[in-house]
């Protein structure tokens, strides 16, 4: 018998040694599996009756209902909750096991991959090219490719998050990535994300906004005019081809590049048509504003050529065509006192006067009745869209003045204004980083243009 006590004992302690190595989270996990189980198959009479002899049964009783039913409705949830739904939010690990992921990333999907095939680290940075609400520019290079130049867009989580911008971020992105290689639109090539912030590879506009050219020239030529126009409309044929409108074009939001030929950039007020072709969200610049958005009525792509109406009148006159002095909201835009360009020829008072046309049925609303305008009769657009124009040397041969024209009064950062400001995702496509600068355009067709030049067979790597 001493024999026997001896060996159970030696075993016990044995045992309890064996308990001590392992893990301190492995010990409360069993001890919360084992309260777990036991408060599950424990009912509230014997509870009561347990509780009884201390005179606390009311309290205690109280309290082992409250966790039986917060575990009891914690476990229905999860058995009721969508295995599908939480799996877009995990990550699948070597072994295919699948983790949550947090907050922080899993909201910016699928705009911004977790595991891109890039990262920040293959890059150099060069300099700054510019900053805004959310991050900065930074010119960078490819480590395999230093001849090639990108604009690399860093942007903070913490502050995105912190005003709720997450969905409109996503938005800007998906749009304009699914409007890459066009000739006159920035091209998006890759996004990524890391635990604290978002990238986007783009392309590198490196003469800066229309905005600062404009300044420094004191205005444009009708000449430059007749080309920056055409570029731009363009760009919106293309947008509006796949029913999407920018609603907030003007001079900050085009780019030049290098042969001053525009890009059109800053999709953070676009927006995707609904089934119906029409939009009612209050949105956009104020001083470029159509009619029918600050009057919260119905639109659809013939906002986009009123503020074009309004750049073109700013390219030439260096003012804005409607009153906007001490303007606060869309409520205090009136759109009497009109006043047509002058000192121009004829024919670009006939263009301006037919895209700044109140009524939107009126006005000029597609890109065929903007190129049949007697302003660019002497104008080729096949000439233009392949890029055989460099506007550079226009700017080169005549500095431009308008000396019988008023006091400039348009100033920059005039401010983006919405309200309501909806959001409309889609899933996106597939981001590929691109080098066409060798390839020959197919000639415009404004019938078929979404359909021309084949994105497919430009897919190269950095």
């Amino acid at each position: 018998m001493l024999g026997d006590e001896k060996i159970k004992k030696f075993r016990e302690k044995e045992n309890s040694g064996v308990k001590r190595k392992r893990k301190f989270s492995d010990r409360i996990t069993d001890s919360f599996l084992q309260l777990s189980h036991s408060l599950s198959n424990l009912s509230f009479d014997t509870v009561q009756s347990f509780t009884s002899s201390n005179n606390e049964s009311t309290t205690t009783t109280s309290r082992f209902q409250r966790l039986f039913h917060v575990s009891f409705r914690k476990r229905k949830k999860f058995e009721k909750s969508n295995y599908s739904s939480i799996s877009k939010s995990c990550i699948k690990t070597e072994k295919g096991d699948q983790w949550p992921l947090p907050k922080s990333k899993s909201i910016f999907l699928p705009e911004f991959p977790i595991k891109a095939d890039i990262f920040e680290g293959n890059f150099v940075f060069l300099s700054s090219l510019g900053s805004g609400a959310f991050g900065e520019v930074i010119k960078v290079y490819h480590i395999d490719d230093c001849q090639r130049t990108f604009a690399l867009k860093i942007q903070e989580k913490r502050k995105i998050l912190s005003l709720k911008n997450e969905g409109q971020i996503k938005k800007e992105v998906h749009i304009q990535s699914s409007l890459s290689f066009h000739p006159f639109i920035a091209n998006i090539f890759y996004t990524w994300q890391s635990k604290m912030k978002l990238y986007t590879l783009m392309e590198c506009v490196e003469r800066g906004d229309l905005f600062t050219e404009w300044d420094k020239q004191n205005g444009f030529t009708e000449e430059l005019i007749k080309i920056y126009g055409i570029e731009v409309g363009l760009a919106l044929d293309f947008l509006h081809q796949k029913r999407i409108i920018h609603r907030d074009i003007k001079l900050e939001n085009i780019a030049i590049d290098n042969n001053g030929n525009l890009r059109l950039v800053d999709f953070g007020m676009s927006r995707i048509l609904n089934d119906d072709g029409y939009a009612k969200t209050i949105c956009g610049t104020l001083q470029y504003m159509a009619p029918e958005i600050a009057f919260g009525k119905e639109y659809n792509e013939a906002v986009d050529w009123f503020s074009l109406g309004v750049m073109l009148s700013i390219m030439f006159t260096s003012q804005y065509p409607f009153p906007v002095a001490n303007i606060k909201n869309h409520n205090d835009l009136t759109y009497h006192g009109y006043s047509s360009p002058t000192k121009c020829s004829k024919s670009f008072q006939l263009l301006i006067d037919n895209l700044l046309v109140i009524f939107p049925e009126e006005r000029i609303n597609n890109f065929r009745k903007f190129r049949m305008q007697p302003f660019f009769d002497d104008v080729n657009v096949n000439e233009i869209y392949q890029g055989r124009i460099k506007p550079v040397t226009i700017w080169k041969k005549e500095n431009v003045t308008h000396e019988d024209n008023m006091k400039k009064v348009i100033e920059r950062n005039i401010g983006n204004y919405f309200e309501e400001f909806d959001l409309m995702l889609e899933e996106p496509n597939h981001y590929d980083i691109t080098d066409d600068s060798n390839d020959e355009l197919p000639e415009y067709d404004d019938i078929t243009l979404s359909n021309s030049y084949d994105t497919n067979n430009h897919v190269s790597s950095i």
